[in-house]
């Protein structure tokens, strides 16, 4: 049976370590309120985290889409056109918000060379059709035409514009020869079925034109492709089957696919018969551009550089981790010389609403890829003198206590 001394000894130590948890669970708790500021502020070194995201836009708005051109990024939302300027890529400034437009919706948008195509709609009723002339003024627009349909998407390609339009609740494939963009001539009009009428203002139908051949994805998330035959009309010819095909990107003889089971490549010599090549497997393929033999790919998850010299073994090279997102209305992978840009959207559930993401990449040496934007985020000096003041504070007490516990206990 212990001595009165050993018991006393033992109920000031047990104080002693009840004192010093209750300060560790108070300094993890300061520690915790900092990280959120840190995070809520928009100063998180992983954008995951970053709820006030790069572009200037307002909760609940959507990212359509985005284009390059020269050093500006040309960016398509619900809350109207914003122009970034990326010359210092890791420092990109918004140049020009569009504010003129702004009672109007922007829908699509494209580019060839030096001209860009914007269509903009108002209450749904018919599209402005505006351009930009990048050579002239990057960030100039003019309305070119007015048309009394709904563009969803266009493709301004080799002076000849293709696009999917909606009017009476029916869908229209249009092609209009664009060698001159204020007075285009129709030279072609297709009645197509591959969307549901009507479609969710989210909802952008995606199509794309190569060669001769035009590839919608479809409603269900697969593959339609269609001819384009002499008379400048759309012929149907296969449905291939896809889980949710995202994207897609044309390189040499190959159509580069993304869906929810990763990438497919394809050869598509045969339109009417594409043949697999090889199928890389990854969870939520979303975007990939390729280039040099090298695959620039966006995952859910992930961006990644693969690869693909040898088609028969594709080796990934380097990666960055995004973090996990809800499922996604876009994510877009473009390139700028060494440059890799990706745009993401995601639902922000504590905001209720849609926000918009942009990272920079430098991939000249793709096996070691360089994040340039956001760029790293250096110490806060006088956050981090507050947390050490913090911590020294709350040691105070438990020093003075133990020292009278301990002085207590030996007198006894």
């Amino acid at each position: 049976m212990g001595s009165p001394k050993q018991g006393r000894r033992g109920l000031g130590l047990s104080i002693i370590f009840l004192l010093i948890f209750s300060q560790i669970i108070f300094i993890a708790g300061i520690f915790q309120y900092n990280k959120n500021q840190y995070i809520n502020q928009g100063l998180s070194n992983n954008p995951i985290e970053n709820r006030n995201s790069f572009v200037v836009n307002s909760v609940l708005s959507y990212c359509y889409d985005f284009i390059i051109a020269e050093d500006q990024m040309y960016v398509l939302g619900s809350m109207g056109l914003e122009i970034l300027d990326i010359l210092e890529p890791s420092e990109p400034i918004v140049s020009t918000l569009n504010e003129t437009f702004s009672h109007i919706s922007p829908l699509s948008l494209t580019k060839e060379e030096n001209t860009i195509l914007i269509g903009f709609t108002q209450f749904f009723q018919n599209t402005s059709l505006m351009k930009i002339q990048i050579d002239q003024d990057p960030n100039k627009i003019i309305e070119v035409d007015i048309w009394n349909s709904i563009i969803k998407k266009m493709v301004l390609r080799n002076n000849t514009l293709y696009s999917l339009t909606t009017k009476n609740e029916e869908w229209f494939f249009l092609i209009h020869n664009a060698t001159n963009i204020e007075d285009m001539n129709l030279i072609g009009n297709t009645s197509v079925d591959v969307y549901t009428y009507p479609l969710n203002y989210e909802d952008i139908p995606d199509f794309y034109v190569h060669e001769n051949n035009c590839f919608f994805i479809t409603e269900e998330g697969n593959l339609a492709v269609y001819q384009i035959n002499n008379t400048k009309q759309l012929s149907f010819i296969k449905e291939y089957s896809f889980t949710n095909l995202k994207s897609m990107y044309f390189y040499e003889e190959y159509l580069f696919t993304c869906d929810e089971m990763g990438l497919r490549i394809l050869n598509y010599s045969n339109v009417e018969n594409l043949n697999l090549v090889k199928q890389y497997i990854i969870t939520e393929a979303q975007s990939v551009q390729v280039n040099n033999e090298i695959a620039y790919l966006a995952t859910n998850k992930q961006f990644i550089t693969l690869d693909i010299s040898n088609l028969e073994e594709i080796g990934i090279m380097n990666q960055y981790v995004l973090g996990r997102r809800e499922p996604m209305d876009l994510m877009k992978v473009e390139m700028k010389d060494n440059l890799v840009i990706v745009m993401t959207e995601d639902w922000i559930t504590n905001y209720v609403g849609y926000s918009w993401y942009l990272y920079i990449f430098d991939v000249t040496n793709p096996d070691k890829i360089k994040r340039i934007y956001p760029a790293s985020i250096p110490i806060d000096f006088w956050r981090t003198l507050k947390i050490v003041l913090y911590v020294l504070l709350a040691g105070i007490p438990i020093a003075i206590i133990t020292g009278v516990v301990l002085v207590i206990t030996r007198k006894k």
